[in-house]
């Protein structure tokens, strides 16, 4: 049996995780949050079951999953989690890091290609970096 306040506190997770994916456009329903989720995952994807979860207030994330979800939502992960400290991740830690939708699919493609093939695209980015700063 689960107690008020652990009960509580998923609640109040719920609710932040859907005003966050309100707020950056994006439907709060299960398959919606699997479906942009998991492209960002690397390895730590979650169910349609797992997210609809989330969503009702029947679990937390693991930490890992809690720290994709803050990134691609642009949310600090204290906050999301607890409701804690600043919100905004910008100004929790604005360093450049985030990823693009398109940038994760372009690394997970990279990751897919053998030795070889990644060591050419390494080579084909190095000269065009060269060339463009002449």
């Amino acid at each position: 049996m689960d107690s008020k306040i652990a009960h509580d506190e998923r609640v109040q997770f719920c609710r932040r995780l859907t005003a966050s994916l309100i707020s950056a456009g994006f439907q709060p329903s299960a398959s919606a949050l699997v479906k942009e989720f998991n492209p960002r995952a690397d390895g730590a994807a979650v169910t349609v079951h797992g997210a609809r979860k989330w969503l009702t207030g029947e679990a937390f994330p693991t930490q890992e999953r809690l720290h994709i979800l803050a990134r691609w939502l642009n949310v600090s992960a204290q906050w999301l989690r607890y409701g804690d400290g600043v919100k905004d991740a910008r100004t929790a830690a604005n360093d450049g890091t985030q990823l693009s939708l398109d940038e994760v699919r372009l690394i997970n493609e990279f990751r897919r290609l053998d030795e070889r093939s990644q060591e050419v695209v390494r080579d084909l980015i190095s000269s065009l970096i060269k060339h463009q700063s002449l």
